[in-house]
């Protein structure tokens, strides 16, 4: 058998040879070409169409493995949805779904919900500003006066972050539906005595005000005292106007993109960030929709 083959292998002709190694080549090409295009598509809401997008990636995948499942195709073009979108559109398909149900549910998310990606890559620059040494006090610095004030005063943040106003978009029309406007949970005196602590603190700081009479008030949201460790906290309980929300398209950063960031920094500092919400700046439309309720009055 080897003595003939080796005999007969010689008889083709070049032009034959030839035309099965570029078909060797080509194939192996092409699907090089059909791998690269499945990973590199990723939904974008602002330029994709959920119907044509979700149904080329399986046409790919069913050119690259006939023998694939419908299951395990569903599970791979889910890959390709970055973000709050891929969550959402586990959760809404959690059964053996088929391909239009997929898409009605991307569909209806995009639209209705507004989730989406719109992911950029991080610009980080190098820090600027002016160091304070450990052993110098505060009292005693000099700041440049050839700096801008916003570098002079980089050293102190006890103010509010003022570059960006936080935003609530809800999905629903007025008058609002009666469940945004909740009354007041019951309380015991111990629970109240912690809650007016903490709403005073509040004002203090300039955080909450009390509403005026002349304002009208349409969404109240419940607040109640929890406890930890020995510790009282604030919370309120914003599930009602969660339901209406629409939510921010905002991912969070990759965490092997942010440790790559960091890896070329020279100094790395650590942020208490257990009131870091209170330096939020609000629209006067979010603050309309985030008023609270407890047993002295609104806020």
């Amino acid at each position: 058998m080897v003595l003939w083959h080796k005999a007969n292998k010689w008889q083709n002709t070049w032009s034959c040879w030839k035309q099965e190694i570029i078909t060797k080549q080509a194939d192996d090409a092409w699907r090089y070409k059909i791998e690269n295009a499945f990973k590199n598509s990723f939904f974008d809401p602002d330029k994709d169409e959920p119907l044509t997008w979700f149904l080329k990636p399986g046409e790919r995948l069913n050119a690259l493995y006939p023998e694939m499942s419908q299951k395990m195709s569903h599970m791979k073009i889910l890959k390709n949805c970055i973000g709050e979108l891929e969550h959402a559109l586990s959760s809404r398909c959690i059964e053996p779904c088929s391909t239009e149900e997929y898409i009605n549910a991307l569909e209806d998310i995009v639209t209705r919900k507004k989730i989406g990606r719109t992911w950029k890559k991080l610009d980080l620059k190098s820090p600027s500003t002016q160091f304070i040494k450990k052993d110098e006090p505060r009292e005693n610095f000099k700041p440049n006066k050839s700096k801008s004030n916003e570098q002079i005063k980089c050293h102190k943040c006890g103010g509010a972050i003022i570059v960006h106003e936080v935003d609530i978009i809800i999905n629903v029309d007025k008058p609002y539906p009666p469940l945004l406007r909740r009354p007041a949970y019951a309380a015991s005196p111990r629970a109240r005595e912690a809650l007016e602590v903490h709403i005073k603190e509040l004002m203090d700081l300039g955080v909450l005000r009390k509403v005026g009479h002349n304002e009208q008030v349409e969404v109240t949201t419940p607040v109640i005292i929890t406890c930890h460790n020995g510790k009282s906290r604030i919370v309120g309980d914003f599930r009602a106007l969660n339901t209406y929300t629409i939510p921010d398209r905002y991912p969070i950063p990759r965490i092997h993109e942010a440790l790559t960031h960091l890896s070329q920094a020279k100094l790395i500092k650590a942020m208490d960030s257990l009131k870091g919400f209170h330096k939020n700046i609000l629209t006067d439309n979010a603050r309309k929709l985030l008023r609270i309720i407890f047993h002295c009055g609104i806020l």
